[in-house]
């Protein structure tokens, strides 16, 4: 009977340059909520949380006193080859065969642990995007996990446990593979939860001052990240998030958990993670009325909101009400600043007669500050076939946006092909990168080759990585100024210099 289950989120991607994040693993804490309602014990340890050895011994300790029965463990493309690690050492740790490593012989012993034999499932993003390959490879061909759950975990996953306690090892639920399973049905595992059987995270499962304490150090103050929607209506193509049946937990939830969250843990305001918070404009300034008339009363100083959204979902309305409800701190995924660069990217930020998207930015900026709030401009460079001149021109609008407001920041990030978008599937077909490709980033991306463009002025992969590099020291980290017309010389050739973005603009 498998009454106890264990999720494990594994360790990020390097905290070196540019990674300065501890993110609370919303999904993961949705997935155990949802589990506890269906009377399951539920433990979860996050590897991202301190050093790794520390996180691995908790690790160690829960498997060897606990004993879950089920072992979930999830992961995102980035991160997807240490979920692999942390289940195969589990796997050998367990076991007790194989070259067990130190930390495991130290609290398990060498032997293993006798009689014992979870069930390992994965699940998340990449499995989710990657099934076939990730059912080839870790459960057909290595026997790692019994069972993959693709989609919104919830349901499968809970049904997954409740069809193994009624004694089908082999249940046919849409979106869960297995080695005799196989991909027999692949047809349902996008459908998405309804969001009002959802109830909110069980962040009691997590160390949640740790993650509080983390925010204040990026947005200013101790916030509760939260997540309030399920979806996404648009179709940019370097993302694997597009859904357009948008849906939203009510208003009502959402201000009840806030109160909650502030007595039990004393924040001072919520973190939106939402990939667009203002999709829906009436739910939003619902949710503006509603925060301001619990600012009022609530003892003590008012709760601080941040959230992320996009330049054209923003007007005159919503910036008045943000600002009324105390949103202290907006983020805007600006991408790039060379209309040639944002047709590829599929990144529409504008409407006919609307003015252009470096213009909207800008506007952006002004109105944050014009209201008191901070902003925040996300810029993507190493798209295919960009060119140090479309480099160029982004570099020229974060300046822009850096003098429009007094409290902004700007982010530098490579393009990364994410499994499911569109631009991933292109570049697969093209044979430019391999299926089986995971860890994808500026040195693996051949940039050299031409994506519908002309090839002269494409950075070769070593200067993207230093201009990056250096982009990122400038920005977050108060470096020296990149001299970028050093990079120019190295982009160009005899005729490199032309802008190919004069007469291009998203539609």
């Amino acid at each position: 009977m498998i009454d106890r289950v264990l999720l494990v989120n594994p360790r990020g991607v390097s905290k070196g340059l540019g990674s300065n994040s501890l993110w609370v693993p919303v999904g993961i804490a949705d997935l155990a909520s949802h589990l506890q309602r269906h009377s399951l014990d539920v433990k979860v340890v996050d590897l991202c949380i301190g050093q790794s050895y520390f996180g691995i011994r908790q690790l160690l300790r829960t498997l060897r006193d606990w004993q879950p029965g089920v072992i979930g463990f999830s992961g995102m493309t980035p991160t997807f080859d240490n979920t692999v690690k942390t289940a195969r050492n589990l796997r050998t740790a367990i076991s007790g065969e194989g070259e067990t490593f130190g930390i495991a012989k130290d609290i398990i012993g060498e032997n293993g642990i006798e009689g014992y034999s979870p069930i390992f499932v994965n699940g998340g993003p990449h499995t989710t995007f990657k099934t076939q390959d990730v059912l080839q490879k870790h459960v057909l061909d290595e026997m790692l996990f019994d069972y993959i759950v693709a989609g919104e975990g919830e349901y499968r996953f809970t049904k997954l446990i409740e069809s193994l306690n009624a004694g089908e090892t082999n249940p046919e639920i849409q979106g869960v593979y297995s080695k005799e399973r196989g991909l027999m049905d692949d047809r349902g595992k996008y459908r998405r939860v309804n969001v009002d059987d959802l109830t909110f995270p069980a962040f009691d499962l997590l160390k949640m001052r740790s993650y509080i304490q983390a925010s204040k150090s990026r947005i200013g103050f101790k916030a509760l990240e939260m997540v309030v929607s399920r979806g996404c209506p648009y179709i940019c193509a370097f993302c694997s998030s597009t859904d357009a049946n948008v849906k939203y937990i009510p208003v009502e939830k959402v201000i009840e958990n806030i109160k909650a969250m502030k007595a039990k843990y004393n924040i001072e305001g919520v973190w939106f993670k939402d990939s667009t918070f203002t999709t829906n404009r009436e739910w939003t300034m619902e949710f503006c009325e509603a925060a301001e008339k619990l600012n009022r009363e609530i003892s003590g100083p008012a709760l601080k909101y941040a959230a992320s959204t996009r330049i054209d979902r923003m007007d005159d309305g919503l910036f008045t009400a943000m600002s009324d409800a105390n949103f202290a701190h907006l983020f805007f995924g600006i991408e790039s600043g060379s209309y040639g660069v944002l047709n590829t990217l599929r990144k529409y930020s504008t409407t006919s007669g609307s003015g252009s998207h470096n213009e909207k930015a800008l506007e952006a900026f002004e109105k944050c500050e014009e209201h008191g709030m901070g902003a925040t401009a996300y810029f993507m460079i190493g798209t295919p076939g960009e060119r140090i001149d479309d480099i160029r021109q982004s570099v020229s609008l974060a300046e822009e946006l850096k003098a429009a407001n007094s409290n902004s920041d700007i982010f530098w990030r490579v393009y990364n092909p994410l499994p499911g978008s569109e631009l991933y599937t292109q570049l697969v077909s093209e044979e430019r990168i391999g299926g089986e490709d995971l860890n994808l980033a500026y040195h693996k991306v051949p940039q050299e080759y031409p994506y519908g463009f002309d090839a002269p002025g494409i950075l070769s992969n070593p200067q993207l990585g230093r201009l990056v590099k250096e982009l990122i020291l400038f920005y977050e980290k108060g470096g020296p100024k990149p001299e970028l017309e050093k990079y120019v010389k190295m982009g160009l050739t005899s005729n490199g210099g032309a802008d190919r973005t004069a007469n291009a603009s998203p539609r």
